[in-house]
């Protein structure tokens, strides 16, 4: 049976509009982050808006949203299994802790459609390979209970991503090991003047989400940038502190659905 993240894929491509998922996930790696104070307040935005396909977010969250009746049935729920702590040495971050939360069939009460992975680059082999093994484990049970697993491809530390000479050959090689691994959809960042997304799309044949990143304060570059990124070959994509961090977050969801629906 077709699962529900690839049936709203279809369900988006027949309305001509590519897919807008909110990302609340950050509370357990970031708890102070500016804009979550109130994170059942942005769960009803999302609960509210029609058409904001669905949602990143704990388990926690979704349970506790279940319990003050905000009703989110019609929306894609994406569950974050893991979480990082990110550091920073000599001016470049890199992951110093990457751990799982749940096992999956914890995640049963609150009946995700999706789990929500990182995986990150890892020059160290041992690093990536727990990665590895963490992913694998979530798709084969996800295989067996029809949920879907979501890998957001990463590269903190990844020496061969910030060289802009190999950063497209890094892109692909993660993405390649995603689906080796059984990942049902890709999370992935931008790379500006770039091919490569239709060469990842038109070779592995995955759905392909786009992560809006860091907040960006020029509100014209960024709708300019999202105007660039909507014309590349993926499904939608999947916004957090460019949303909930905005001075008007309505406003700006309704900014990128139109200029999404321009695409």
């Amino acid at each position: 049976m077709t699962s529900q993240i690839i049936q709203k894929t279809l369900k988006g491509t027949l309305l001509k509009r590519k897919q807008l998922f909110i990302a609340i996930d950050h509370g357990l790696s970031f708890p102070i982050l500016e804009g979550l104070e109130k994170p059942f307040d942005i769960l009803k935005v999302i609960s509210d808006h029609p058409e904001i396909d669905g949602l990143i977010a704990s388990l926690g969250v979704f349970r506790q949203a279940k319990k003050l009746g905000i009703d989110l049935a019609d929306k894609t729920r994406l569950v974050l299994v893991d979480y990082v702590a990110l550091k920073e040495k000599d001016g470049v971050s890199y992951l110093d802790q990457r751990e799982m939360i749940v096992k999956p069939e914890e995640t049963e009460i609150v009946a995700p459609h999706c789990f929500k992975m990182f995986l990150n680059l890892y020059e160290d082999d041992k690093q990536l390979y727990r990665n590895c093994r963490d992913v694998e484990r979530f798709t084969v049970y996800g295989a067996n209970h029809g949920v879907n697993t979501l890998a957001e491809i990463m590269f903190y530390g990844n020496k061969a991503f910030a060289d802009p000479a190999t950063r497209e050959a890094e892109l692909m090689r993660g993405c390649r090991i995603a689906m080796e691994l059984g990942a049902d959809a890709l999370k992935i960042p931008y790379i500006p003047n770039s091919n490569i997304v239709e060469e990842i799309s038109n070779s592995l044949k995955l759905p392909i989400y786009m992560l809006g990143g860091q907040k960006n304060e020029d509100r014209e570059a960024f709708k300019s940038q999202l105007r660039e990124m909507s014309k590349q070959k993926i499904d939608g994509f999947m916004f957090g502190r460019n949303v909930w961090q905005s001075d008007d977050m309505e406003k700006t969801i309704e900014e990128i659905l139109n200029i999404i629906a321009e695409e």
